[in-house]
């Protein structure tokens, strides 16, 4: 899967590896982002070891309640961040994510001479925690072999900016239902890592257009199409803050239609589609964006939504991209179609897919 996101168990841990309060607070923030990312987008997008909570139990590194309380205190934070918010996130973020030995199908469970560059791992304590986080490396590393390519990234716990390590492992032996895939077994690894503290730290790396092509559900369009407006917006000189995203969303029709008229897979429509999609959700449409709709513009009766279309194409079949504006100014993307059979889709309410503003 496309810019799949893989939490470090150390993430998760009370302690972690943090070794200053400075460092601490990095962690918590970080916590608190991809518990959001959990909360919005689920396991299709970010998931986490199998064994992660027996880990942590076993070692008494679980995030629970006293535990956080004691790290907030210790650290000095307790006055900067409330114990409840911080375990809600933990909570969140152990419940809402996915088990990478189901989103891949295995996960590498032993991995030996496991070697970092930078050498991150040379310090990191307690040994049990480090060898989660060296298997996840080698999962991860298998996986990109196996596939031919990259496009996953660490949730990390290391505290600094974004790296791009290099990793060398041996993975000894794996679980999941398609543990046949890591064979043979033992397996000689080498190749980059891309550790993140957030969403935005992807952009440099992500392939949008890959996400948009692989995508199986409309939330991974979705996910697509955020991160390619960050990518947009931090190109064009604007940052990459990921609050400055409207709220957007996509209508239950809209995956199918991308397929049907080339605009998805492997359509030649797919790349003019997605930045479409992205610069609508920031607010600056690649084209203007008209009412829909003859003698009047067509409105959605459920929720006084106009209908509003605009070009994706403007030669051959002239592919258009309908949306529904509603009262609020929130964008739900409807459908696109051939200009000769223009028409726009209600969508079922209860399929559509949006998420909450970042704040």
């Amino acid at each position: 899967m496309s810019a799949a996101i893989y939490i470090d168990t150390a993430l998760l841990a009370i302690p972690n590896y943090a070794d200053t309060p400075e460092e601490a607070e990095e962690v918590i923030l970080r916590l608190k982002h991809w518990s959001d990312i959990a909360f919005r987008y689920g396991a299709r997008r970010i998931s986490r070891r199998e064994t992660a909570e027996d880990v942590l139990g076993e070692l008494g590194f679980f995030p629970a309640h006293n535990n956080v309380k004691d790290l907030l205190e210790f650290t000095g934070l307790d006055e900067v961040y409330d114990a409840n918010s911080v375990w809600s996130s933990y909570n969140t973020l152990l419940e809402r994510s996915g088990l990478i030995s189901e989103t891949l199908g295995f996960e590498i469970d032993d991995s030996v001479d496991v070697i970092a560059d930078p050498n991150i791992l040379e310090d990191c304590c307690p040994a049990a925690l480090r060898l989660t986080t060296e298997s996840l490396f080698a999962t991860i590393l298998v996986a990109d072999e196996v596939e031919e390519r990259r496009g996953r990234f660490v949730a990390s716990a290391f505290s600094g900016g974004v790296d791009q390590i290099q990793v060398s492992a041996t993975a000894n032996s794996a679980r999941g239902a398609s543990a046949h895939v890591a064979e043979p077994l033992p397996r000689p690894l080498a190749g980059p890592l891309s550790l993140i503290g957030r969403v935005e730290d992807m952009l440099s790396e992500a392939d949008t257009l890959a996400l948009w092509r692989d995508a199986e559900t409309i939330c991974d369009l979705h996910f697509a199409i955020l991160l390619k407006a960050l990518q947009i917006r931090a190109a064009e000189g604007q940052g990459n803050d990921i609050r400055a995203i409207s709220v957007f969303g996509i209508g239950s029709d809209f995956l199918a239609t991308i397929t049907k008229n080339g605009c998805g897979n492997g359509g030649p429509y797919a790349g003019a589609t997605l930045e479409t999609c992205a610069r609508i959700a920031l607010g600056a449409p690649k084209n203007a964006l008209r009412p829909f709709g003859k003698p009047d513009q067509t409105i959605r009766s459920r929720d006084k939504a106009k209908a509003l279309r605009t070009h994706v194409t403007k030669g051959g079949v002239a592919i258009r991209l309908m949306v529904w504006e509603r009262p609020d100014g929130t964008i739900e993307f409807a459908n696109v179609g051939p200009k000769g059979e223009l028409e726009i889709s209600e969508g079922d309410l209860t399929q559509t897919f949006e998420v909450a503003k970042f704040g």
